[in-house]
């Protein structure tokens, strides 16, 4: 089995060991969530990176596999790029193989139904290392992107060697498009509904959330290559395409039995952080926020007393007590209810699903979960990770009362230790967002119109000392970004870029078209994404100027994240994503992403009313996109269905037709 990154190399030979003949064995194998080519430094801590798509680097070459490979190999390489691009085969292992039988198998004397659990034949395996690395090193796109026109060049030459083939100087067939167009897709996860906590592992790229009834349960974010039906045959029934959605009962469920720990022990003595005091009675607690570690496989878990309870007031971490914060297993083994698949419209507008019942509450006995270190009280209402520094931020109320006033407190993320510093908060529940690099913290107040002691403030992580107050009256939300500056989203409809300083000058500003709601950055601070009520902006901060503008699928936006390539949207119902970077592949496939409901109704919007038989760039040109990218798509020809429809709400589908790899294909899309 593969490992991560810290861990060892494929096979069951150590780091270093070629015992098999295969030199790339001695480099490390590690998870690639967000499937940008880069093992990033989070995505080098998950601990198991089985789940996900996986990458070696050797010798100039990168060596990819799908999730649930073994071995990630030059074939396997081969093996995922025809997963991930060719528009037919739907993400499933077993089509990839047999298309690759018969296009560059049965003519380079390789048999590729093995080469997803074997390493191959040496010979040809280390011809094909060094073609790999000439993809890199000659090619001009993306990794992945790279990997794809190789593999499309040994297809065409008929060979595995491409030392004689000029990779540099052949077009590639691939598109790689950047900030101009938007591929859209959605997610219908019922189990949303009522979610008490939702949260973006940053390492991974999966969102972790807690049901209404206590289960834990994970997205993929990952989009990949969906199922269609050909013209001549049936739709495949692979998993691809599909999120994966993973759930795990936590504490509390339907199963009296089932504890939040990792073993069937009862550890008390496993309680660090504590710094003495006495144990806290309690009637009842409940779980109420899960907050991933970046391995991916602890949490930090925050346990209240229910309504049913009166919490003890107390200021330090106790000895003993079954409220706090909990560092322990992200899921429970005693009752895992496996895995579950929901389609992910990454080709359409959204998939179906109904909202479940509301719960009914019900007293839950109090119970000490078992966890690796802990920082008991009753009175923690939230934590804020900052991972990269180690710390946690968490919302402490100040006494016994729910309308006691809160503060932030300063814990380990090791230990969960508590120390010295806090930060009176001026009132409850306000915004509390940490910028891109976590070393400082942005307090947004609510009804600060209505009194400027309530002005939003910027805190230095380390001590919790405030650094500034932002003197706007009308101030709605907003983040730290890149370049030391805060974006600022007003209510007078408009974000202002102002400088992270006392002085707070005024860098830049866009209009926007009704009340700003969310706002998110990513990682390195360099875009934000920023929701109305009807529209998605995404911005970037450097230049400070907007990226692209998309109307929303859904207007009821409960959580905003940013990723390298794209932002996705939570909702009470489900996931919408936007794709605005790193869109690859052949003009087919990307074509067949970006025909949505929404297209057709902003060209419908523009004065088409008629639904014959056309072709995606001419779409694409009447919407506003530049020619430069719509031209790259005039071979998408797009038939609708059903023939008489008159408007785009009538739409139920469309046939794609294009050449892919010199064959003529026709498959349907539903809409």
């Amino acid at each position: 089995m593969v490992a991560g990154c810290g861990g060892s190399s494929d096979g069951e030979n150590p780091v270093g060991a070629t015992t098999s003949g295969h030199a790339f064995q001695s480099s490390l194998v590690c998870a690639d969530a967000d499937l940008n080519g880069v093992c990033s430094e989070q995505e080098k801590l998950i601990t198991d990176v089985s789940g996900y798509a996986q990458q070696r680097q050797y010798d100039g070459a990168i060596l990819t596999a799908s999730p649930g490979m073994e071995l990630v190999t030059p074939f396997t390489t081969l093996i995922h790029s025809e997963m991930m691009f060719n528009p037919t085969i739907s993400n499933d292992i077993e089509q990839a193989k047999a298309s690759l039988q018969s296009k560059l198998g049965d003519h380079v004397g390789v048999n590729f139904a093995s080469l997803d659990t074997t390493y191959g034949p040496k010979d040809k395996s280390n011809v094909l290392l060094k073609s790999l690395k000439k993809a890199q090193t000659d090619g001009k796109q993306a990794a992945y992107t790279n990997i794809a026109h190789a593999l499309d060049l040994m297809i065409e030459h008929k060979t595995l060697d491409l030392s004689g083939v000029d990779v540099a100087g052949t077009a590639s067939r691939h598109l790689q498009i950047e900030d101009a167009l938007v591929v859209r897709g959605s997610q219908s996860v019922p189990e949303f509904f009522g979610a008490k906590s939702i949260a973006l592992n940053p390492a991974s790229s999966q969102i972790v959330f807690l049901t209404a009834n206590d289960v834990v349960m994970q997205i993929d974010s990952s989009s990949r290559n969906k199922p269609v039906t050909l013209d001549n045959g049936l739709a495949s029934q692979a998993n691809s395409g599909l999120i994966s959605i993973r759930s795990h009962d936590d504490d509390y469920d339907d199963h009296d039995d089932d504890h939040d720990d990792d073993d069937d022990d009862d550890d008390d003595d496993h309680h660090g952080g504590g710094t003495g005091g006495v144990e806290i009675p309690v009637e009842s607690n409940e779980i109420i926020q899960l907050v991933p570690t970046l391995n991916g496989s602890q949490a930090y878990k925050v346990y209240k007393p229910t309504s049913y309870a009166s919490p003890t007031e107390s200021d330090i971490c106790n000895s003993k007590g079954a409220n706090g914060i909990f560092l322990s297993s992200l899921t429970s083994t005693n009752n895992n209810s496996g895995a579950k698949a929901f389609k992910i419209d990454t080709y359409s507008s959204r998939s179906g699903g109904t909202l479940p019942p509301i719960p009914t509450p019900k007293p839950k006995p109090a119970e000490t979960p078992d966890s690796s270190q802990s920082c008991i009280n009753d009175n923690f209402t939230k934590v804020i990770p900052l991972l990269q520094s180690g710390s946690l931020l968490a919302v402490k109320n100040t006494g016994s009362s729910i309308y006691s006033q809160q503060e932030v407190r300063l814990l380990s993320a090791d230990k969960l230790a508590m120390n010295n510093w806090r930060h009176a908060l001026k009132s409850s529940s306000p915004q509390i967002m940490p910028s891109y690099d976590q070393s400082e913290a942005l307090i947004v107040y609510k009804n600060y119109f209505s009194s400027a002691n309530l002005a939003a403030e910027v805190i230095n992580t380390t001590n919790l000392s405030t650094k500034m107050t932002i003197d706007k009256l009308n101030l709605k939300t907003a983040n730290i970004v890149a370049n030391q500056q805060i974006l600022l989203g007003l209510d007078s409809n408009k974000l202002e870029w102002v400088s992270n300083s006392i002085q707070q000058t005024v860098l830049g500003e866009l209009d926007v078209d009704s009340t700003i709601s969310k706002i998110a950055t990513s990682k390195d601070g360099k875009i934000s994404a920023v929701a109305t009520a009807n529209t998605l902006y995404i911005v970037d901060n450097t230049n400070r100027t907007l990226v692209v503008k998309e109307v929303l699928s859904s207007s009821a936006i409960n959580s905003l994240y940013v990723l390298a390539e794209k932002v996705i949207a939570l909702t009470s119902s489900g996931v919408d994503y936007y794709q605005f970077r790193n869109i690859s592949g052949p003009a087919l496939k990307v074509g067949s992403q970006l025909v949505t409901k929404e297209l057709l109704k902003k060209w419908e919007d523009s004065g088409n009313s008629s639904w014959n038989s056309t072709n995606l760039g001419y779409i694409l040109s009447q919407t506003g996109t530049e020619s430069s990218i719509s031209d790259k798509f005039k071979n998408v020809n797009l038939s609708f269905s059903p023939s008489n429809a008159t408007t785009s709400s009538g739409i139920t589908g469309v046939n794609v037709s294009g050449l892919e790899r010199g064959e003529w294909l026709t498959f349907y899309k539903a809409l």
